[in-house]
């Protein structure tokens, strides 16, 4: 029987998780697969939560690499945590466990009524749509602050300012579009050109009500390590989920002193790098879903287990006494 802590790990490391029927041992379904021991063929009976890529092979067999020390048999039907393996002319995944359907089935809806767990908010959902949820009710839990508004201004960030070449210093951002590099400016690969977005603050849903404006420091760079952040541009209206900055004014110019912001410059300070830091004001009643789920006092993961499996665990402890 799992373990509520078995599930919250689950939960984080699984990002392909479904239903399937054993169909045969020592066997792939990929040509390139050299089958063994752990390779099973198993047919996908029903997704439960998957990346859009993943989502298709509902109903497909696949190939799944059995991990830890547990066996299957043919015929045996469980709910499979895993993730990609392989890709080609069929699909092959990592299976960081398994569990029997009918403990997993009825842990898991326990788990989901209580706003918990992997399948949090979002049962009957499209396996896709799962998977996104899941994701941003961690995103909402992990931020500092969560706020509706608008930008009002983007500016270089000190330390950018610092390393530009003079003309690009006097100028701001005029003539130089967020994301490009200042010609001749001696810049590693993967420097992110941090810029900074003033936001007028809207409404507050999570932090400070007294907040009106922040300071959001965004990487310009499209580099790979940055292209998914956001980039901010006058005008710009939607749900920012950030976290603060703990130092709001680093020096990351070797030599070069960081100028202290003025008085009035004096606002929060927050990082926005990932891609779910900034959303559309569409979403802002799920997001609100999600902060009032985190918020409300609810059943412990524990407690869901307990009530799922009739309160067997409890009762093996008493026998053991």
């Amino acid at each position: 029987m799992p373990t509520s802590g078995d599930l919250s790990r689950l939960a984080q490391e699984a990002k392909f998780v479904f239903k399937g029927t054993v169909q045969k041992l020592k066997s792939a379904t990929m040509s390139d697969i050299r089958a063994d021991e752990r390779t099973v063929v198993v047919t996908v009976d029903e997704v439960v939560r998957a990346p859009a890529a993943f989502a298709k092979y509902a109903g497909k067999d696949i190939t799944v690499y059995v991990g830890g020390r547990k066996k299957v048999a043919p015929g045996e039907q469980a709910v499979f945590y895993a993730n990609g393996w392989r890709f080609g002319d069929g699909l092959a995944v990592k299976s960081i466990d398994h569990v029997p359907v009918a403990e997993a089935g009825s842990i898991m809806h326990a788990i989901a009524a209580t706003g918990l767990g992997p399948a949090s908010v979002v049962v009957g959902a499209h396996p896709t749509e799962r998977l996104e949820n899941a994701e941003l009710q961690q995103h909402v839990e992990s931020s500092d602050v969560i706020v509706t508004g608008r930008v009002i201004n983007v500016r270089l960030a000190p330390e950018t300012e610092a390393s530009a070449p003079p003309l690009m210093a006097v100028r701001g951002l005029v003539g130089t579009a967020v994301g490009t590099r200042p010609q001749g400016q001696r810049i590693s690969e993967h420097d992110p050109l941090w810029h900074e977005a003033v936001v007028e603050v809207v409404d507050v849903e999570k932090g400070s009500r007294s907040t009106k404006r922040i300071v959001v420091r965004f990487p310009s760079s499209n580099d790979v390590r940055w292209y998914k952040a956001p980039k901010f541009k006058p005008g710009q209206e939607g749900v920012f989920m950030l976290r603060k900055v703990e130092s709001a004014r680093p020096s990351a110019v070797a030599g070069v002193a960081i100028r202290a912001p003025a008085k009035a410059e004096r606002t929060e300070v927050y990082s926005a790098t990932n891609a779910m830091d900034f959303r559309p004001l569409d979403q802002i009643e799920t997001i609100r879903t999600l902060i009032k789920a985190t918020a409300t006092p609810r059943v412990t993961q524990g407690q869901a287990v307990m009530a799922a499996t009739g309160g067997r665990e409890r009762t093996a402890a008493r026998a053991r006494k």
